[in-house]
């Protein structure tokens, strides 16, 4: 039972593993969505960290997907006798079968655990079972329950599965087994081929399978090789293994007694052995075993299974060559080339698609284990690759997350006394422009004055009256018309006369934008940003706009830009021409020019440079006290920021990167131990910070290794575990993998084992024998520093 009780322990291993990685996948989208509902990320960061819907797929089928071992076959014989094998017991008396079952049909049978007894229940469909009514419930199975009747393939009982409820410890964890329906030769081979390949769908589309495959004849029939395409084209990544079940001898019938049948299935390989053997017993039942095969080396007339006595050029030395051409060349399930035996080696060179093999007979039970082994633990091990490379991108992403954090903490408020520092000089430089620069001031507005003299005179003669009507006949017109006609006259000239001096100053200004605006412009649009994040708003960038543009704002009147002698003499005049009996002037092109020539003429340079000094100054400090107190609120709202990232990044740092670090920690070290196994210590090395070091000579395909075992005292303490995968370093020795030992301190404080490469000699090693340093760096050995004293004992 040695071969059953393997199979056992394989199972519950896997399971184990299964329920552990949901517990992580589980533990690990929580911890996602447990940093999305503290509003430490954006919804577009939280959905770089989720897993995607493939993602989340391809885990769903490799996780909760139940596992069912799938039997097909040549004959119901071959299928029944490996389910007996897998189980140690047989579900339906062999002896009952027909020697020729190629000439019946037999129902699909499907075996799931139940803890009550024994019990058998016929469902319409393979699809139907569990909460459905059977159509037939059966406390044992007999052979005419499994039997199809010609009559009953032709109606609608042609899809009826049996559905056996088995209280068997191998299908305690979910595990099922599907026997595959047989048909008799005399259907058509189109009917069959149709029910077998919708059979195959309806159990592929639901379950994980492991398929066995019982080789009974050294021929294939069409709808033989049809169900292996099937099989191959709708699943591409399942693993066959097939197995050539002997035949049952002439003797073996219900006339034997029960015990020499159990002897005789035990010599076959269909039942196990009850209890261990002796040598000599060993021997014998390898004599009768290979003296059965001799005696069944050549073709009979029934088409059973042969032994080829010499094979030339094959891996499966005792397979005949026309079996080998169809299993290789027809059908492709098998190569002729050796497939690496272990798992890790198979990686290797690249990701194997599957696990197809050959068995001989039954009696090499324990290369049906190691099939069920690889199929299981490369299933483990994709699961464990989807879970850390999520848990690798959570952390690079939770890296990048805090570098941004902390450097906006440091950063922002280095940026708001910059934008003060850089606004306050700003302002000084304004006003002292304002205040000591008249005499420049003056020659700007001589030079507007020359450029915009000719432009204004011809605007001016050219010049609609807005608020006047002219009549036809000038002496009509009344004093009052004169004096609007002078007053738009002069708001045209000093309307151009202001945006000519506004635009000159203002290009002076320019120079300084370049020198204070860039800089200190990205900086408000930076803090301003960061402002409208957490849903607060701001005038800071408004708020220098104002004092940039203050000299577009300056007004120039005919009171502030004229001398006082000259605004008397232009009143007086306009008094005479409104004395009774005083002629009005004709307004005309020439009357318009003269009074644009007037106004000109009647500016004064320095009045006008005082006054518009005077403006800029009173509008810089409206605009500074503006800019002052936008900075206070900005500042304000920016501190309240900072102390919830500074929070954020607290429980960042503390909590959730180092949750995710064990996390991942734990499915990379679950992936190295199913692909190298747990090491095996040595004596001790040497001793590190926080652990021992033991030497070790092969962990799979490395050698010699150093083993550092610590145990985590708290999550920092994980987390620094997880940051020891450093990309690989010639001056650096290079961390192989690493393993968690749940069964270390009786299973309460887990170990984990870093692997690591082991070299003689390091650089510690050359300081403490003494080597001078031209020494040290001619010995490339010694320029590499280990991650703890491995090789300070040798």
């Amino acid at each position: 039972m040695e071969g059953i009780a393997t199979t056992q322990r394989e199972f519950n291993s896997f399971f184990t593993h299964v329920k552990h990685l949901r517990n992580l996948q589980k533990e690990t989208l929580e911890a996602i969505e447990n940093v999305g509902k503290s509003g430490k990320l954006s919804q577009e960061q939280l959905d770089d960290l989720r897993f995607d819907s493939e993602e989340l797929e391809d885990l769903r089928r490799a996780l909760y997907v139940p596992t069912c071992i799938v039997i097909a076959g040549q004959s119901f014989h071959g299928k029944l006798a490996l389910a007996t094998r897998l189980l140690g017991e047989q579900i339906l008396p062999i002896v009952n079968i027909p020697k020729k079952s190629e000439s019946h049909s037999y129902r699909p049978l499907r075996l799931q655990f139940s803890s009550q007894e024994n019990s058998f229940a016929i469902f319409d469909s393979v699809s139907k079972h569990c909460s459905d009514v059977p159509n037939k419930v059966l406390s044992s199975l007999s052979v005419e329950d499994v039997e199809f009747k010609d009559e009953e393939l032709q109606g609608k009982n042609s899809d009826e599965v049996i559905q056996g409820y088995l209280n068997h410890t191998l299908l305690k964890d979910s595990l099922q087994i599907v026997l595959t329906p047989s048909f008799s030769k005399r259907l058509s081979k189109s009917f069959c081929i149709k029910k077998s390949s919708e059979f195959l769908r309806t159990v592929f589309s639901s379950v994980f399978p492991i398929i066995l495959y019982a080789i009974t004849k050294i021929s294939f029939t069409d709808e033989e090789i049809a169900e292996l395409r099937e099989i191959k084209d709708s699943q591409p990544r399942a693993s066959i293994l097939f197995i050539r079940v002997p035949p049952l001898p002439d003797s073996f019938g219900e006339d034997l007694p029960e015990s020499e049948q159990n002897d005789l299935l035990c010599k076959l390989g269909i039942l196990p052995v009850p209890s261990p053997m002796s040598k000599s017993s060993k021997s014998r039942h390898k004599r009768d075993s290979s003296l059965s095969d001799e005696q069944s080396s050549d073709d009979d007339d029934n088409g059973n299974c042969v032994v080829a006595r010499q094979r030339k050029s094959s891996v499966y030395h005792s397979m005949p060559e026309s079996l080998l051409y169809i299993l290789c060349e027809k059908i492709g399930c098998l190569t002729r080339r050796v497939p690496p035996q272990k798992l890790h080696e198979r990686f290797a060179n690249g990701e194997p698609k599957n696990y197809n093999d050959y068995l001989e007979d039954l009696l090499g039970f324990p290369k049906v284990v190691n099939f069920f082994n690889l199929v299981l633990n490369d299933l483990l091990v994709k699961a464990t690759t989807l879970l850390h490379e999520g848990h690798t991108r959570c952390m690079r992403m939770f890296i990048l997350y805090a570098f941004d954090m902390a450097r906006e903490i440091q950063i922002t408020p280095r940026r708001i006394n910059y934008a003060k520092e850089k606004e306050n000089e700003l302002f000084e430089t304004l006003m002292d422009i304002a205040s000591k620069k008249q005499d420049e001031i003056k020659d700007i507005i001589l030079e507007s004055l020359s450029e915009i003299r000719e432009s204004i005179l011809e605007k001016a003669t050219n010049y609609e009256f807005r608020d006047v009507e002219l009549p036809e006949n000038m002496e009509e017109l009344t004093p009052r018309d004169v004096r609007v006609c002078t007053t738009e006259i002069q708001e045209l000239v000093l309307s151009d006369v202001n945006e000519a001096v506004g635009r000159q100053l203002s290009m002076r200004l320019d120079i300084m934008r370049e020198s204070y605006l860039g800089t200190l412009q990205r900086c408000l649009e930076n803090l301003e940003n960061d402002c409208n994040e957490c849903g607060e708003s701001t005038n800071i960038g408004n708020a220098l706009k104002q004092m940039m543009n203050a000299a577009y704002q300056l007004e120039v009147t005919s009171s502030t830009s004229s001398s006082s002698l000259q605004s008397f003499l232009d009143k007086m005049k306009l008094f005479v021409t409104a004395m009774p009996g005083r002629a009005p002037p004709v307004i005309d092109a020439e009357w318009k020019n003269r009074v644009a020539v007037e106004m000109i003429s009647s500016l004064s340079e320095s009045k006008l440079a005082r006054n518009i000094c005077t403006q800029f100054r009173e509008r810089l400090k409206l605009s500074h006290e503006y800019f002052v107190v936008c900075m206070k609120q900005l500042e304000s709202q920016l501190v309240c920021r900072l102390e919830q990232k500074e929070e954020n990044h607290l429980r960042m740092k503390k909590c959730d990167a180092p949750k995710l670090a064990r996390m991942s920690l734990e499915s990379t070290s679950l992936r190295d131990m199913i692909l190298y196994g747990m090491p095996t210590l040595g004596r001790e090395v040497g001793r590190g910070q926080y652990g021992v070091v033991f030497g070790c000579k092969k962990w799979g395909k490395y050698k010699p290794c150093a083993i550092k075992s610590l145990v985590p005292l708290d999550d920092k303490h994980w987390n620094d575990l997880a940051m020891e995968s450093i990309p690989e370093h010639e001056r650096i020795v290079t961390l192989r993998g690493s393993v968690i030992d749940y069964t270390y301190g009786q299973g309460e404080t887990p170990a984990v084992l870093l692997i690591m490469d082991r070299l003689h000699r390091d650089l510690y090693c050359g300081i403490k024998t003494g080597l001078d340093w031209i020494e040290r760096l001619q010995d490339q050995d010694l320029n590499v520093f280990h991650r703890s004293l491995t090789n300070v004992g040798n």
